[in-house]
């Protein structure tokens, strides 16, 4: 498949409108941020399927072009698409059961899916472990029973590039290494490690089920709604508007929308019949902007609980009104206890994931020769 040929089929893969310089991007960011256009994983997963290598290529080649490494001139192009295509071909093809074991094939789909994915977020090095690229990646693959091994070969590469870092700021400071950033990052231990050896994966569990039925970022999509991710508030599952997610999750690419609506037909989701349910969702700002455009008299003085109670006790028909355009979802009720214990999940199978995508990638970089060496990432 050609590049344009690729292109035109990706643009076909949407109906949004993508930005200017390129298709695949949002409109609404800066080319700079690599901020996908929509979720591109079931497209990635058709192409590894079919094993069509150059059009997965094309398709990032299509946005790392767009972002040159600083510096660069346009005589070193042609090499910098040559290492991109390169590194592509290299996820693809890589044996990743050095320290992943997969239950199946699709499990390791979903994960070359994911770390291609992942490409666009600054690749994989020893800085990956500081950055969120990790918790994304295990919450897309919360869906797998996957089991790992030789963490203990990856603790021991995290603990040299630690002290690499350490000496090269004791340096860049003048002798003051307590300036450093990663003279107080906290590592895995090797407690954490053995607990993510010992996770035990539930055969009948229905969400695992529902979660491989979805894309991939409607995985992140569903999980940063319970606020599980980082910079979150603790999870509660309570009910949400669906399109308040962290500005994080924009940058994998998402139709807010589309995704809602996936994880509705999935089941995982809800819509809450319950006014009170509704209310109890939507700020004080907006119920009283809400209020005054159905000229519903209210004093600005109201508590949200005054404002609550005054609105249930409109008639009906009024209420209908007021609560009609507010689009609120819940989680489903079934299925709460095992979002739950997914929550825990995530949280022992993190800090694995961190030190995995950090230096069990081992993804080759631009203008030197070998695994993870080099002063521009990809």
């Amino acid at each position: 498949m050609s590049f344009e040929e690729t292109i035109k089929e990706l643009t076909e893969f949407t109906s949004l409108s993508g930005h200017p310089d390129c298709p695949c991007l949002s409109p609404d960011y800066a080319p700079t941020t690599k901020v996908l256009l929509t979720d591109y994983s079931p497209w990635i997963k058709k192409k590894l399927v079919s094993h069509d290598l150059v059009a997965i290529q094309n398709f990032v080649w299509a946005i790392m072009r767009t972002v040159p490494p600083l510096g660069l001139s346009k005589d070193f192009i042609p090499m910098w698409e040559k290492h991109i295509r390169q590194n592509v071909d290299y996820l693809i093809h890589k044996n990743y059961e050095e320290y992943l074991l997969f239950p199946n094939s699709e499990a390791e789909i979903d994960l070359k899916a994911a770390v291609i994915l992942g490409l666009f977020r600054g690749g994989y090095d020893g800085f990956t472990m500081n950055q969120e690229t990790p918790n994304y990646i295990a919450l897309m693959m919360l869906a797998h029973p996957m089991r790992f091994k030789n963490a203990e070969t990856l603790l021991t590469r995290a603990k040299t590039f630690v002290h690499e870092r350490i000496a090269f700021d004791r340096v860049m400071f003048k002798g003051d290494a307590s300036r450093s950033f990663w003279i107080k990052f906290n590592l895995p231990d090797q407690n954490q490690l053995n607990e993510s050896y010992a996770v035990d994966y539930q055969p009948t569990n229905n969400l695992q089920k529902l979660l491989q039925a979805i894309p991939l970022v409607s995985r992140i999509h569903l999980f940063d709604l319970s606020g599980i991710t980082k910079d979150r508030c603790k999870s509660v599952f309570k009910p949400v508007t669906p399109t308040n997610i962290y500005h994080q999750v924009k940058y994998w690419g998402i139709n807010l929308q589309e995704s809602t609506e996936t994880l509705l037909d999935a089941g995982l989701l809800i819509r809450p019949t319950s006014c009170e349910t509704i209310l109890a969702s939507i700020s004080k700002a907006e119920l009283m902007k809400k209020l005054e455009a159905c000229r519903v008299p209210y004093k600005e003085s109201w508590n949200k609980n005054k404002i609550e109670s005054v609105i249930l006790s409109l008639d009906e028909q009024l209420r209908d009104e007021i609560v009609k355009d507010f689009s609120i979802v819940e989680f489903a009720p079934n299925l709460i206890e095992e979002f739950i214990a997914f929550e825990k999940l995530y949280n022992t199978l993190l800090p694995f994931f961190k030190l995995w995508l950090s230096f069990g990638i081992d993804l080759p970089r631009f203008g030197k020769t070998g695994p993870s060496k080099g002063l521009i990432r990809s």
